[in-house]
Parts: C-alpha cells; structure tokens; sequence
C-alpha cells in the first residue's frame, strides 16, 4: 500500500498517519494503524470507496471503538472513521430521529430524551456509534436498537449507495443482517412521546447502574456473547474461577468476568492468548463454546482463539411419522437453538422416513429428539449402530423395551419393581373385560408416547365405546389399574437422579389435554414438588436410577409415577427414552431446578459422548 499516493490521489479527505490504537479503540491494544481517513459527508465517503475498490485497497471502519481489538502488525488498508455530517441528529414533532452512522449512541439517547421522546433510554450506558450499534444490533435491559428502527441507508464497499427498510433485516442476538459489504450511513428512527424530564431520568439512572457494573480500565466491553439468559458468560467465567487470570498486560476484570482489561501496554497477542485460555477453559468445565462479541481489525485472530477449543458438530434429528410428530419438532427445534447458543455447529435433519439422511454421517455426533414410534423405538437406534455412527441416548434393544409399555410390565414385575395390576387386552375382551379386572382402569396403546393413545375408562359402557379406537392403534392394549395419587416424573441424566417434579392436573388425571391443550384447564408443576416428602423423594430417585440401570439406558430416561392416596407406593408408570425437551419439557424443568441451564442440559448429554 502506497500511502504517499494515496494521499496525494485524495488530498481532499483528511488522513492521518501512524494513529495508535489506544487513541482509536477503547481496549488501546495493539501497535499503530499506518493511514486513518476522517471522512465528513456521503461525497468524500463515495470517492474513498470507489478509489480503495477499483485499487484492491482494503478498509475497515471504526465507529467509537468499543468492541474492537487493535493489530499488533501494521494494518494492509486504511482505517476508516466518520466525522463530520455522519455525527449529526435530528428530530422532529412526531418523534422522528435520524442519527448519523458516526454519532454516538450515548449521546444520541440523550438527544432524543431531551426533545421528549422515548424508547431508546436503556441503551443510554452502550458505548460506541449508532453504526457500530446497529451492525452488532446492540442491546441492554431487553431493549435493542433494533426495536425502533425504520430505515437506514449507507454505502457499498464499492462507492454506491445502499438502502434499507428495517423490516427487510434480519435482527438477532447481537447480530445483524446488515451487508458485510455496506457501511451505515445514517438511520431513522420513530420514537414515542414521553417528557423531558422522564426519559433524562431514566437515561441517568441507567448510566449510573452501567458504571456500577462497568470494571474501571481500558476494556472492549463484554468481551464473549452470553449463551443463554440463565447462563450470562460472566457467571460462567466466574464459576470457573478465571477472574484475576492474567496474560502479559491483560487481565480477567474482578469486578465482572466477562471484561478483559488492559493495565497498559497490552498487545494484541495478549488479548489473543486471555481470551483463547479463558474459552477453552469454559468449554471444559461447562461444555459451552463462548463466542466473541468483540471484533479483531484482523479477522483471521478471531479463529486463533476459537482453535484452542474446537466446538463438536451437532446433527439433531426430530420430526419422525409417529402422532407425536409435531411435538418432536418442537422439542428439535428447541435443541438445536440450546447447542448454537452454545456454541456448537448445528445441522437439523426433519426425518419423514426411517433412514441416515445424508451429510448426517459428516457431523460429530447426532443428537435423536423423536418421540414415538421407529424414531424412539429402537429401530432408528439400530439403523445408526449399524452405521456405527456416534449418537446420544439408548442403544436399539433398551429404546425398544422401554417404549414398549408391556414389554416394560413385563421387566418391572420381573425386577420386582413397585408397578400398578395390569392386564393385556385384545379384540376379544371388547365386550367382556378380564374376569378379575374391576374399573376404573387406565388403558393404552404400548407403543405411543406423550400421553397419545391413553384413556381413563370409569365403567364397562366406556370400555365398549372406547376400546374399539384404542385397537385400531394396536392389536394388543396395555390395561392398568387406576391409582388415585400424587402424579410425578424423574429424569434421570448420566446415570444421576435429578430432581423430583410434581405433576397435578386440572381433572386428576394427565391425558393429552392436560399436557399440551389445557381445554380443561392448566397443569401444576412443582419443581421441587410441595407434597411430597424428602425421604419420597429420595425413594423416588433411587428407583428411577435402579429403572436406568436395570434396563440398560444411556445418556438419559425419564420415569413417571404415581404415589398411591391408599398406600403411599411409589408405583412406576413408564419410561421415556426420548423425553420431550422444549426449554419448559419436564427434564428442562427440573436441570433448571437445580441451577442447570437448558444449555449446559444439552451440552452434558453431547461432551458426555466426545469426551470419551
């Protein structure tokens, strides 16, 4: 790069030379950037960009600096900052704000609140430029500078114009669908009516509690993106003992983890090496993959860190033909979204049949998330040891005895395991039931799950009416006796109880209405469970564990009971090989009453397999 040409060919953009980075980003990490161009309006920016493009000059922009991390080698380009025109504001009656993409957001939540419109006052203790802000859609306290938005304009790389309206962008956490290639320029927003004097309250008040939270020194920000609202990265690196880690002149803040502060002359490969230690130090305690929300001017640094702790690839299949289908893809859905948060690379695979669809022999492991029927059953499980190919759960022979209900009787009784009097039913006792079965019983269809193909029958008019449709799903029925009781479920997580959830129905029995309908009402969960013991509790984890032994189980089951009214017996109901895992499911409920997040839930189960 020839930067006495460059200057000379564009004398009339202001440049600077050999600009240190600590004047240039807050972090100050780094060398110096050899040329700095302050543009001031949209014509110096056109000309600097159709010069840099047709010449194979690179440029990166700096708005305020914040989130960025200096070079430690000369940068090959020339630094671009918006000064001048790109640093206004205006708004007008109706609460229309334009800002520039080089004004400061600070200041510019400041401008709005004192011409009395609001909406935008959280983001008040965010540092860096509207630009910066909207390119990471920036956030604070549940609001985002993306919530207000209406449009924004700027420039290709190229020197043309670009425009948008904010609905045709994609917002995501931290993120943003804003052209890699295009600089922001400028946006509007529309803000509510409020006062003055309301919104330069709220705008102070969050400015004091982020400089109560904000460690003092020179930082990027949060240096890695939380995984989950349960899972902030601060606690975690906390958790970890990492804070007060050290790397050259950077440190772990000990006021907040998730900042790394430079005590002066730090360098790049200081915040490198910080950084890398404290991710891969994350990933093996809790089996998440922190991902940056700070930039580096040289991007290839990014994957220096990452590196040090590879993230496993993921495929999740759901979907599957059974009548749990929907339920299925939900719970996939939420998987997939749990193991990207945590950094994990994820591919979804909807199976509509039973087969290995291709490219999922390309990932690390697959992670099952059917319900019901060969994707549950066994024979999805066979089909993938056959493929010797990695997965989470239990193997073929376990998966098809515990979705098979009178298979599981059977293995019950012969464990002598506390489980309510059955029967086996078919075609033939439609009109006269087993001589020694008495009602009411509860009758269901072996291989279904999600409380599918059950019903409660009180008299022998309603097993005539309903038997008929129970057998069209299967030619043999599992009858129980119906237990009056205390109805509750057990996960069990590699080999560990976890704790007890209660489960008490609107109509005193848990059908498909009372999980998923609730036309006859809502469903109780307590979690832990308010009436039952601690000594129940215990029995009822220590069955459920013998229940995962006994039947050869891997990686997780779920057990559900009823405890009896008439003699308190912990009798056993089922298994789930493949429970249903939403983020509100029952395993979920009860990781999250124990301070396990849904994250780290789905991430145990994955290192559980690539850590052996």
């Amino acid at each position: 790069m020839d930067i006495s040409k460059i200057t000379n060919d564009l004398s009339n953009i202001k440049f600077r030379q050999n600009v240190n980075y600590f004047q240039l980003t807050t972090l100050g990490v780094g060398s110096a950037a050899p040329l700095v161009a302050d543009v001031e309006d949209d014509e110096e920016l056109s000309e600097l960009l159709q010069y840099t493009h047709a010449n194979g000059i690179n440029i990166f922009l700096i708005g305020g600096g914040s989130n960025l991390v200096g070079c430690d080698e000369p940068y090959n380009g020339v630094i671009v900052r918006l000064k001048g025109e790109f640093t206004a504001m205006s708004c007008d009656d109706t609460g229309r704000l334009v800002a520039g993409g080089g004004a400061k957001l600070p200041e510019t939540v400041k401008f709005a609140a004192v011409k009395g419109f609001g909406g935008m006052s959280k983001l008040a203790g965010i540092p860096g430029t509207v630009g910066g802000a909207l390119r990471m859609n920036a956030g604070a306290n549940n609001t985002l500078i993306s919530d207000k938005l209406v449009r924004l304009r700027g420039f290709y790389h190229d020197g043309t114009a670009w425009a948008s309206e904010a609905k045709n962008i994609e917002w995501r956490y931290r993120s943003s669908g804003i052209p890699e290639n295009v600089i922001v320029t400028a946006a509007e927003f529309q803000l509510a009516a409020s006062t003055p004097e309301q919104e330069e309250l709220l705008v102070q008040s969050e400015l004091v509690a982020r400089r109560r939270k904000e460690p003092a020194g020179r930082t990027a920000g949060c240096i890695f993106r939380n995984p989950g609202a349960a899972d902030p990265a601060g606690k975690l690196i906390d958790l970890a003992g990492l804070k007060g880690s050290v790397a050259g002149a950077m440190y772990v803040s000990s006021e907040h983890g998730n900042y790394l502060v430079n005590k002066g002359g730090a360098s790049e490969k200081d915040f490198i090496a910080l950084a890398g230690n404290v991710r891969k130090s994350i990933a093996e305690k809790f089996g998440l993959y922190l991902e940056l929300e700070v930039k580096f001017i040289q991007p290839e640094n990014t994957a220096k860190i990452y590196e040090q702790a590879v993230a496993p690839s993921v495929a999740v299949f759901m979907g599957g033909d059974s009548s749990e289908r929907e339920v299925s893809l939900r719970s996939g859905a939420a998987v997939a979204n749990a193991l990207r948060n945590g950094g994990y690379k994820v591919g979804t695979f909807d199976l509509k049949k039973l087969e290995i669809p291709a490219g999922a022999e390309k990932f690390d492991i697959i992670h099952p998330v059917l319900h019901g029927g060969w994707g549950e059953g066994g024979a999805l499980q066979k089909l993938m040891e056959e493929h010797h190919l990695e997965f989470i759960g239990s193997g073929s022979e376990a998966s098809e005895l515990v979705m098979d209900k009178l298979k599981t009787k059977a293995r019950l009784k012969k464990l002598n395991m506390p489980t309510a009097p059955d029967w086996t039913i078919t075609a033939e006792h439609l009109n006269t039931p087993p001589a020694d079965m008495t009602f009411p019983v509860v009758v269901k269809v072996p291989c279904e799950g999600s409380t599918v193909g059950i019903e409660k029958i009180d008299d022998l008019a309603a097993w005539q009416a309903k038997l008929p449709a129970l057998l069209e799903q299967a030619g043999e029925l599992l009858a129980e006796k119906f237990i009056a009781g205390r109805e509750c479920t057990v996960p069990v997580v590699l080999g560990q109880a976890m704790t007890v959830v209660e489960i008490r129905p609107p109509g005193g029995f848990y059908d498909y209405d009372a999980k998923y309908i609730y036309a006859n009402g809502h469903t109780e969960y307590f979690c832990p469970p308010v009436r039952i013991s601690s000594e129940e509790q215990k029995m009822l984890q220590a069955l459920a564990v013998k229940f995962y032994c006994e039947f050869n189980c891997r990686d997780l089951v779920r057990v559900d009971f009823i405890i009896g009214d008439d003699d308190n017996v912990p009798y056993i109901l089922e298994g789930n090989s493949l429970p249903g895992f939403t983020a509100t499911s029952l395993v979920p409920k009860a990781a999250a009453c124990m301070n396990i997040s849904f994250e780290r839930l789905c991430a145990s189960l994955v290192t559980a397999h690539i850590k052996k």
